[in-house]
């Protein structure tokens, strides 16, 4: 079963959607969800993100002990583990919208 790309930005809002997390514990949470995301290579998950930042729905943050704890980013490297990702207002629109309305 494949996914299309709405649903698989759905489901990674959704993974990021209650607390910063890293790309690591967002593909633990696809596999969790369901045994067809398994299936998901690391470089679907890291273009999704890509994707979601650009839209703005999510942003990466450096996160740290020390002062200042939560550093939002504005261009990231190639290694997408070193970021924690959050949704964003606009992110959390999406969400809310039912992907079923209006279908029949």
């Amino acid at each position: 079963m494949t996914i299309n790309k709405n649903e698989m930005d759905r489901l990674l809002l959704e993974a990021v959607s209650n607390d910063f997390e890293q790309i690591d514990s967002i593909a633990d949470q696809l596999a969790e969800w369901s045994e067809v995301f398994r299936t998901f290579d690391r470089k679907k998950i890291e273009c999704t993100l890509l994707s979601l930042l650009e839209l703005g729905y999510i942003k990466a943050y450096l996160l740290s002990p020390n002062a200042p704890h939560v550093t939002e980013v504005d261009s990231i490297t190639d290694d997408l583990s070193t970021y924690w990702f959050y949704i964003t207002g606009r992110g959390k629109e999406v969400l809310e919208v039912d992907p079923f309305a209006g279908a029949s």
